[in-house]
């Protein structure tokens, strides 16, 4: 199967690969999937201490994969399936996998209009499957496959192993803003392992709050709708300055990652981030701002300075969102984090406006690429 990204950019189109485990029908992003392979268990090189759904290594193009079985993941049993078994190479975060499965049927275009989150409490007692998409009267579901490499790894994003001290200085938190840590409630299901780690960095902060709904919710509100201190009342407080005067409105639609990111940009500095579950929600919001400013005769960008977005996200995907803000205001700086960033992607980003496109297993480019931002903003 072709690596290539096979849709035009821009479209808020998806294909899914749908595949099997039993009777139930699953999809993933063809973006992610590398190759496709026969099972083979005479192939599979065994591991030790290991959980029992991985199945051990397999060397293949001069590569060891990981091999997982997703049945026994998923579903706690091993696949009852007597027939020829598949193996769906994956390829994004910077790991390459291998997940089998009972068998695949084909690749289906589709709008991300037409995919179907999970609502909050039924994602929170299944982390694993980020929504569901109606094909040919079947319901398939779409699986996080980024929530799986990570439960398997055990590892959160920000304390991904470093290897250069400039990049554990980038991602150090500033003496400032340590805190206490206390960890934000995660969804239920999600690895002990996972969750140790999330909570050993994590300062006090606000639950996620409602997508759209800013400061109401708990989110920072941007700096030019702060009311005036009045005569007589208490003294302004001193206007922020660097990362904490930067605006930033944030797209992504996995819950675990969205905690992950607002908890961990806020302790290093960047306190003014608001966060949406999709495109269109960051969207809408942004457009409100747009009239507003234009009501009050001032520019957008004292309200928002900076947006960040995912790529795949239900109903406004990332690329389409980028098109839509540079429409409204094309000064605005866009990041593109996402764990589909190839040479390949990044000239898609770019071609829809976006001015960074980053992997979510890079956070130190992150980091660097939102200080460049942020001083350009301001000077």
């Amino acid at each position: 199967m072709s690596t290539e990204i096979l849709l035009e950019v821009g479209t808020n189109e998806v294909e899914f690969l749908e595949f099997f485990l039993g009777d139930q029908s699953y999809g993933i992003n063809v973006a992610k999937v590398r190759q496709l392979l026969k099972f083979e268990q005479s192939q599979i090189t065994t591991l030790p201490c290991v959980q029992p759904s991985v199945l051990g290594s397999l060397l293949h193009l001069e590569r060891h994969l990981l091999v997982v079985d997703l049945n026994m993941l998923l579903n706690d049993t091993p696949s009852q399936s007597t027939g020829a078994r598949i193996v769906i190479v994956t390829d994004f975060n910077d790991a390459i996998t291998g997940f089998v499965v009972d068998g695949v049927s084909k690749i289906y275009r589709l709008s991300w209009e037409e995919y179907l989150p999970l609502s909050n409490a039924l994602q929170r007692h299944n982390p694993r499957v980020t929504g569901v998409v109606v094909i040919e009267k079947r319901e398939v579901l779409i699986l996080d496959f980024e929530q799986i490499i990570e439960e398997i790894r055990g590892l959160d994003p920000w304390d991904h192993p470093l290897s250069t001290d400039e990049e554990k200085e980038t991602l150090a938190i500033p003496p400032s803003t340590q805190t206490a840590a206390a960890p934000t409630s995660a969804p239920a299901n999600v690895s002990p392992e996972i969750a140790a780690a999330t909570a050993a960095w994590r300062k006090p902060s606000q639950a996620d709050p409602s997508p759209g709904q800013g400061a109401a919710q708990g989110n920072a509100a941007p700096a030019s709708a702060a009311p005036p201190a009045g005569d007589g009342g208490a003294e302004a407080a001193p206007a922020e300055t660097g990362r904490g005067a930067v605006n930033i409105l944030f797209a992504e639609d996995s819950k675990l990652f969205r905690l992950s990111m607002l908890d961990g940009l806020r302790a290093r500095g960047f306190t003014q981030v608001q966060s949406f579950e999709n495109g269109s929600q960051l969207l809408d919001f942004l457009r409100q701002q747009h009239r507003q400013a234009q009501e009050e005769g001032t520019p957008l960008r004292d309200r928002v300075q900076l947006i960040m977005t995912d790529i795949e996200m239900p109903i406004m995907d990332g690329l389409t969102l980028c098109k839509a803000v540079k429409e409204i205001e094309s000064e605005l700086p866009i990041v593109v984090l996402s764990s589909l960033i190839t040479d390949q992607m990044r000239l898609k980003c770019e071609s829809v406006g976006a001015n960074a496109a980053i992997s979510k297993k890079n956070l130190p480019e992150l980091m660097k690429t939102l200080d460049r931002l942020v001083e350009e903003t301001v000077s």
